[in-house]
């Protein structure tokens, strides 16, 4: 199951790292367009990804009193590197635990929660699925297209 949980975190990555790279291919304003979206700009959202995947995996490390700090990145080719820079720790840790491994940590209300690494990965992905939903909207909004990152196309590749 091991093996599972680092599928799944890879699946996670590329459909971030694939948005991000197409994002960097089109004009610069689209990143940092203001935009009536769940979060104001693209900008944001991924700004909010990085630090939510960031947050996790400081739980996941045993951080129980780790928070969510948001440091936007003012271009796709920053929040990118970002991520793989993030990505690369996380897959490091992740190899060297048990996915059944039980995290305790508070959220933000300092409430007690306990979660197996593979349930926390599974909301992790979810998540960022979730945003790049959220970025594709904001992408027609602009008149742009956006990538496919659906599942079925990470395990195509």
């Amino acid at each position: 199951m091991t093996e599972r949980m680092l599928h799944l975190f890879a699946y996670h990555q590329w459909g971030n790292l694939e948005l991000v790279h197409h994002i960097g291919n089109l004009p610069q304003d689209v990143y940092q367009a203001n935009i009536q979206s769940v979060f104001p700009s693209i900008k944001d959202t991924f700004s909010h990804m990085v630090a939510v995947d960031r947050l996790w995996f400081e739980r996941i490390k045993g951080n129980r009193e780790a928070v969510q700090e948001e440091k936007p990145m003012n271009t796709a080719e920053a929040i990118g590197d970002e991520m793989k820079k993030l990505y690369q720790e996380m897959r490091t840790y992740l190899q060297t635990i048990d996915h059944n491994y039980v995290v305790s940590y508070s959220n933000s209300r300092k409430e007690m929660f306990q979660n197996n690494v593979m349930d926390l990965i599974h909301h992790l992905v979810n998540h960022g699925t979730y945003h790049r939903g959220n970025i594709t909207a904001m992408l027609h909004q602009q008149g742009y297209r956006s990538v496919s990152t659906d599942y079925i196309y990470y395990l195509r590749r």
